[in-house]
Formats: C-alpha cells, structure tokens, sequence
C-alpha cells in the first residue's frame, strides 16, 4: 500500500506543470493502482521488471500518445 500512495503522491506533481486536472487525476488513480501491481510483479512474478515496465509504457502510449495521433490526424 505504501508503493501505491508513494507512486500515485508523485504524480500530483503533474499539477504544478501546465496539466490539466482531469489529466492530474487520472495519472494519480492510475499510478496508485500500478503501484498496488507492480511490486508484486517485480518481487514474485519472473521478469517481473521488465512485466511492469511495459504495463507503464502501455499505459503512456494508450493514454497519450494515441489519442494525440488520431486526434491531430482529424485535424488537417
């Protein structure tokens, strides 16, 4: 439980940049139920590590970048 407020607190720095809230928001939640997984795949599950980091980038491209490609897409 500790991991997911630690992971989840961090991204409250998102705030300070020029994020929206909802954006801050959905990172946190989405952080701390990460960090309720990953430890567990980390210590448990074998490449455990290299498991979560691909959760996170997926996470990332699933999030970000794709909605920023097909909606800048539909704009030209």
């Amino acid at each position: 439980i500790l991991s997911a407020v630690m992971f989840g607190g961090v991204h409250i720095l998102l705030a300070f940049g020029d994020v929206p809230l909802r954006y801050v928001l959905r990172f946190m939640i989405s952080a701390a139920l990460f960090g309720l997984v990953f430890p567990y795949l980390i210590l448990r599950v074998r490449n455990g590590l290299a498991y979560s980091y691909m959760a996170h980038w997926a996470y990332y491209a699933l999030s970000v970048v794709l909605p920023h490609i097909f909606l800048s897409a539909g704009a030209t």
